[in-house]
């Protein structure tokens, strides 16, 4: 690899994103302090190009984590820099493989690990940027969907600050709103727990302030939501410090949580940081990594149960291709009670990067009955009876535009490969022809179009 696996430097944060959108990701790594940020672009085969120019690979400055969001939801992701000096940056992606710096947003101290989340359920991800260092407080900033954000002062979430390190948002209730924790440091000789707040659903948030969840304290460095042991509701890892052992909570479905105190996950001590699931395996249960300050790195297995599972990876069409901003929503019936349970698609906080993938626990199930993908190009797609215990990869459906005569022409990614389908009667479907997008913009012509009295058209993936 060009760069990626030869530069040194004080880095502190990555995030991989897609953002010329060509299927491959992409790599910004941050850098503390005062040296500048790395930037690789994927050449697609196994190689990256390191980019020299620009304003993502110029602007120096301390910081501390970089993520990825599409917040104007044209399709293309931008980025944005969490500074410790709180002269924070948000690049807008040019849709031509450079960016621009965009606006500042109002000051409100050093900050860490920033996160991208739709907390309001608008359709336009907002941001939320921990503090740290004890000069300010954690920001909430609402995307106001005009390219402008609104600094959030209302809220418990604007009152707390520490030593705020990472944020974690999932929605642990399953009342459709993401919900969140902070996780806080004690390195310097402090004494701040961690932070919990429940999502209200209209905007506001409350402060969880008793149970096992916010009474924890530790020197902590990082957290994690994930449905463990696929019982339909999301746990919570918390990563710690200096020698300290892990925190694990098993969600009770009940918005109550169990601390386990037993295991080889929360009794190995060290220095855990960063920390991420994902189904390295496939077997359907999420496996954890944790990545160690000054020591070796951690992979734990999950032996699993008999738990039913789904996994959904999004492809975007319109929206941008690594379908980040993408909610998906399953709804299923589990131990007699139907429930929906909610994803977003997610680049993580910098501190821990998310897997672009949504992993749903379905307990006794055996199918979904609504699997609801709210694309950030504002399609809304629905697939319904999906069978459990099984791998899915979905394709924002692509728009037609009608240009004459059994012709039409739809907009992709390029190297997109689909099926025109064509049917009389809107339920019986032919393959007609298989086309990959070489531009933006494909075109297509059916000679026989006029052999019929009328004629349906779609497109899908092969």
């Amino acid at each position: 690899m060009v760069g990626v696996g030869t530069d040194l430097g004080k880095t502190v944060s990555a995030a991989w994103g897609d953002y010329d959108n060509d299927g491959f990701p992409d790599l910004v790594v941050a850098h503390w302090p005062d040296q500048n940020n790395f930037q690789y672009q994927n050449n697609r085969d196994g190689t990256f190009t390191k980019i020299t120019e620009g304003p993502i690979v110029s602007d120096a400055g301390s910081i501390d984590g970089c993520v990825w969001g599409d917040y104007d939801r044209d399709g293309w992701i931008d980025l944005f820099v969490a500074m410790d000096s709180g002269d924070h940056r948000l690049y807008r992606n040019n849709r031509d493989g450079t960016f621009s710096q965009t606006l500042d947003l109002p000051t409100v101290g050093a900050a860490s690990y920033p996160s991208w989340v739709d907390y309001d359920n608008d359709g336009f991800p907002d941001l939320f940027v921990p503090a740290w260092r004890r000069v300010g407080k954690n920001a909430l900033y609402h995307n106001d969907g005009n390219g402008t954000f609104t600094l959030i002062t209302n809220s418990p979430l604007a009152s707390d600050g520490g030593l705020s390190l990472s944020a974690a948002w999932g929605d642990y209730d399953n009342d459709g709103f993401p919900d969140l924790f902070v996780a806080n440091g004690n390195y310097d000789g402090g004494q701040y727990r961690n932070f919990f707040y429940h999502n209200n659903g209209d905007g506001t948030f409350t402060k969880i302030t008793t149970g096992t969840i916010a009474t924890g304290s530790g020197d902590s460095g990082g957290a994690a939501w994930a449905d463990v042991d696929n019982d339909g509701d999301l746990d919570l890892l918390v990563t710690n410090l200096w020698g300290q052992n892990e925190f694990f909570y098993l969600n009770n479905g009940d918005g109550t949580f169990t601390k386990i105190t037993q295991g080889n996950l929360v009794n190995s001590g060290g220095a855990g940081n960063g920390a991420v699931f994902t189904d390295y395996d496939r077997d359907g249960f999420l496996d954890l990594f944790v990545a160690n300050s000054n020591q070796n790195n951690w992979l734990f297995r999950n032996k699993g149960n008999s738990n039913a599972w789904l996994t959904v990876k999004c492809a975007g069409t319109a929206s941008n291709r690594s379908a980040i901003g993408a909610r998906v929503r399953a709804k299923a019936t589990i131990g007699g009670k139907t429930i929906w349970q909610l994803r977003e698609i997610s680049n993580g906080d910098g501190v821990g990067n998310g897997t672009l993938t949504a992993h749903f626990g379905l307990g006794d199930a055996t199918i979904i009955e609504t699997l609801r993908i709210e694309w950030p190009s504002g399609v809304v797609q629905e697939l319904h009876d999906v069978a459990a215990k099984q791998s899915l990869t979905v394709t924002e459906p692509v728009r037609l535009q009608a240009t004459g005569s059994g012709a039409f022409q739809f907009k992709s990614w390029t190297g997109m490969r689909f099926t025109v389908e064509t049917s009389t009667n809107l339920t019986d479907w032919t393959a007609l022809a298989s086309k990959t997008n070489a531009a933006s913009t494909v075109p297509f012509n059916d000679p026989t179009a006029a052999n019929f009295a009328q004629r349906f058209y779609r497109v899908s993936m092969p």
